[in-house]
């Protein structure tokens, strides 16, 4: 299992220095945008991040594999070159403008369905959050994923727990694979934060229909103090005085 530590670090930085980051969703994500693009993604393959406002950690992982320079998210990341949430940029591996909750997840379809009728081999993955879960949206999409039998559309959901898909505190990530299964779908559910089981579980199909993975992760993991207080965390950066502390607290 890869160390990441040190891009988590990264990240805090940078947030800190621009004013501006959804940090402890970014962290949420990390570990799977890095197993995708590090172990598991081909040549042929596109990635579309429908959980926009975690763009820092695509925007770290591209950098850390050279499809971005890290000296371009320290000095423009915020509301400038680099924004909060995706911007479409083929060349650096952004494939679609993100950010609004619902809408990442229809175009990863859309580019599922393009792909099969090109003829293109490469597979399509999403991550998408289970707040976004809860957008109609995304539903009309699984069930036209569905319908059209897009074996080659991997999602991944982010299974934070920030879902309003609760009851008296209870996480219900069972009914999100039961409502997938229901749409037809081919169901998993893993630890989003285990590098060998998201490398294990994404390297396979979903046979012959779509295959959606329901990844446990815990918002803000690796930073002790985001995991306790997310709401607090959720769009606020360390400031210069607070940054010494959280970063040392980094696991």
């Amino acid at each position: 299992m890869t160390d990441l530590r040190p891009l988590r670090q990264q990240m805090m930085r940078i947030a800190s220095a621009a004013g501006e980051g959804h940090l402890p969703s970014s962290y949420s994500v990390l570990d799977m945008i890095w197993v995708l693009h590090q172990d598991v993604m081909q040549a042929d393959d596109k990635f579309i991040l429908s959980k926009g406002h975690a763009a820092l950690a695509l925007y770290a992982v591209l950098a850390e594999r050279g499809m971005m320079q890290w000296n371009t998210i320290k000095g423009h990341f915020g509301y400038s070159h680099l924004p909060g949430h995706p911007e479409r940029n083929p060349a650096a591996g952004i494939e679609a403008t993100t950010g609004s909750l619902g809408h990442g997840f229809p175009m990863a379809v859309g580019l599922a369905y393009a792909k099969r009728l090109s003829g293109d081999c490469g597979r399509v993955f999403c991550i998408a959050g289970d707040s976004e879960m809860e957008e109609g949206s995304c539903w009309e999409a699984a069930h036209l994923a569905a319908r059209h039998r897009l074996s080659n559309l991997t999602l991944l959901v982010d299974a934070n727990g920030n879902s309003p898909n609760r009851i008296d505190g209870i996480r219900l990530h069972t009914s999100l694979c039961e409502k997938f299964n229901a749409f037809g779908w081919f169901v998993s559910r893993i630890n989003g934060h285990d590098h060998n089981a998201i490398r294990r579980v994404c390297a396979a199909t979903g046979g012959d229909r779509p295959f959606v993975i329901v990844c446990d992760t815990v918002k803000g993991y690796g930073v002790p103090e985001f995991e306790c207080c997310p709401a607090e965390w959720h769009h606020k950066v360390p400031t210069a005085e607070q940054l010494p502390e959280l970063l040392e607290s980094v696991r």
